[in-house]
């Protein structure tokens, strides 16, 4: 968000690096009836797309 002051609690922070370090941050997640539509961000910086059932979501 543009010219948001809003910082990161210890905790985000933390979950935050360990996204990193795994190689991807989730950026958005649409719900649907059958799967989840996960949107997230690749350590390239590219942007990815992947359908998760409730199952592998959780």
């Amino acid at each position: 968000m543009a010219g948001n002051s809003q910082k990161l609690n210890e905790g985000e922070l933390a979950l935050y690096s360990m996204q990193l370090s795994a190689g991807y941050v989730p950026v958005g997640v649409d719900l649907a009836a059958r799967v989840f539509q996960v949107c997230y961000l690749t350590e390239k910086q590219k942007i990815k797309n992947k359908a998760l059932s409730r199952e592998a979501f959780l």
